[in-house]
Formats: structure tokens, C-alpha cells, sequence
């Protein structure tokens, strides 16, 4: 059985995961205190994706679990969920695939 999420549902998820390592700098651009603003505000615009796409070193595991599985969106809240703290997302991704 698949539970369908909706589409904020996951970018919110990415920015809560990965605001504090963006905060130290970790990971993804400069625009730390823009990503706290959409998660406490818990909206989308335009201007959400281009940032979410600045975490470079997330963006490539996060379409690799997206595409082994089926789902066009690598920021899906089950995707982020896959990536940050494991599911059931990952029994689909091959090593070799790595």
C-alpha cells in the first residue's frame, strides 16, 4: 500500500532535517535564515526549490531514491524521510546503483 503525501509535506520535512547542518554551514547555500522563514511559516513559493537545490550533497541521493523507487519527486516527504533517518524507500536502492 503507497500513502500518497503532499508536495509541501516533504520540503518542509527537507528544511527541518537540514537547517541546523545548513545553519554550521555543513551543507547547501547561505540563505539559512530564508529556509527558517519557509519552515516556520509552512509555505511554498517559487523561491523554495532553487534553495532546496543549493544542498548539493543531499540533491543526488535524494533523486537516486526517488528514481529507484518509482516517484518523480526527490523532495516526496517519504524520499527525505529515505535519506534522513531510513524507511522502507531504501530496500529499493541497489548498491551498484550508488
Amino acid at each position: 500500500m503507497t500513502v500518497e503525501t503532499r508536495p509541501l509535506e516533504g520540503t518542509l520535512r527537507f528544511i527541518r532535517y537540514a537547517f541546523m547542518p545548513n545553519r554550521l554551514r555543513y551543507c547547501g547555500g547561505d540563505d539559512n535564515r530564508t529556509l527558517f522563514e519557509y519552515g516556520v511559516e509552512g509555505a511554498s513559493d517559487g523561491g523554495l526549490q532553487p534553495l532546496l537545490r543549493k544542498f548539493s550533497g543531499a540533491l543526488p541521493y535524494l533523486q537516486l531514491i526517488a528514481r529507484a523507487n518509482g516517484l518523480s519527486d526527490p523532495f516526496d516527504a517519504r524520499v527525505v524521510e529515505a535519506y534522513w533517518i531510513g524507511n522502507e524507500l531504501l530496500e529499493g536502492v541497489e548498491a551498484r546503483q550508488l
